[in-house]
């Protein structure tokens, strides 16, 4: 269910720029709904005014490490989403000054060792944790995983003040989840990034701090049972030919909301391999996979999970409420009830 990540992300974007009346609305009514946001947006709040405005004194030329630290880490752009208030509205000048201002307060330049010697003619020593990164990066090449996962984890332990800590925070728990399927470290990992790498996540994309939010509300949801439901996802996805049956089976045997999220989109790409989750062929593949399934509670769960995508990215509140009522009739109490949950909300939405 994308409602959260996307309220995550509003609350993020509004500490940088004003937002739509609409967007506007939508994070005021989270808010209210939710302490946990609410206590959110005054820790990122403290964050922002925190930072000073003006520029402090220097007595070093920060050009060189400038240009230098943009060499090192730059990576394509990633692809922008729809909404007014995308961070890539920055002009380049504007994140060139932001970029300055966070390395001075946070120590970020960290010259490359064949850096010439800073001011005090003492030349300064490379990242310990810049050099891990590339280390992991080479392990993970040759399939070496478990080895690049305690180099990484080594390094932030033993460097958490370093320019590239949060990266390499942010690493550890990817790795663990995608390569290692670790569940329970990925999940303190992801934690530990949005905690005590605050700024990190916080300047980071959009897209970024919604696929960790959605993996933590996963992570969470599948905790009580030791991310045995994760772990059969991964199991339906290696098993060839049968994957779609045994994704269905996932579905009929566990009930979560992250987790159908997860399932359906899998189940997606079996049938429309490569579907942008905003196209027409997405809704049309989740609605081929509703229609080869057969086992009661996996097609309710389908059924409360593309209501609530037609709702959250189509806008279509007749067709999210068709598949809400369906799954309302579900004889799983839990997804019943979530699902007329959602038609209330649907309902009061309609009504302003």
């Amino acid at each position: 269910m994308l409602s959260r990540w996307r309220d995550r992300a509003l609350l993020a974007a509004s500490i940088y720029e004003e937002l739509n009346d609409k967007d506007r609305l939508r994070l005021e009514k989270a808010l209210d709904a939710s302490p946990e946001l609410r206590e959110e947006a005054a820790s990122l709040k403290a964050l922002a005014e925190a930072i000073p405005v003006t520029r402090p004194e220097l007595d070093v030329d920060l050009l060189p490490g400038l240009k230098r630290r943009i060499q090192i880490e730059a990576v394509p752009a990633q692809e922008e989403r729809k909404g007014s208030w995308r961070l890539a509205a920055f002009s380049m000048a504007s994140l060139a000054v932001v970029a300055v201002l966070v390395f001075v307060l946070y120590g970020a330049i960290v010259p490359a060792a064949s850096s010439p010697a800073g001011g005090n003619g003492v030349a300064r020593p490379a990242s310990p944790v810049l050099a891990a990164l590339n280390k992991a990066d080479a392990l993970s090449e040759q399939g070496q995983f478990t080895a690049a996962y305690k180099v990484l984890d080594a390094a932030v332990s033993d460097n958490p003040k370093d320019a590239y800590a949060g990266k390499a925070q942010l690493k550890l728990a990817d790795l663990s989840f995608d390569e290692l399927h670790w569940y329970g470290k990925a999940e303190t990992a992801y934690r530990a990034y949005c905690n005590s790498f605050r700024t990190a996540y916080t300047m980071g994309s959009e897209k970024e701090r919604e696929r960790i939010a959605f993996r933590l509300d996963l992570l969470s949801e599948t905790r009580s049972r030791n991310y045995e439901p994760i772990l059969a996802v991964d199991a339906a996805l290696r098993s060839g030919e049968h994957t779609f049956a045994k994704l269905e089976g996932v579905l009929a045997h566990y009930q979560g909301v992250y987790l159908t999220a997860l399932v359906s989109r899998h189940m997606a790409n079996q049938l429309e391999p490569g579907a942008d989750i905003q196209s027409p062929e997405y809704l049309h593949a989740l609605e081929q996979a509703k229609k080869r399934c057969s086992e009661p509670l996996a097609l309710a769960q389908l059924n409360y999970e593309i209501g609530a995508y037609c709702y959250e990215e189509l806008d279509d509140a007749p067709k999210a409420r068709e598949h809400m009522k369906q799954a309302a009739e579900s004889d799983n109490t839990q997804v019943a009830e979530l699902a007329r949950a959602y038609l209330r909300r649907i309902g009061n939405a309609s009504e302003e």
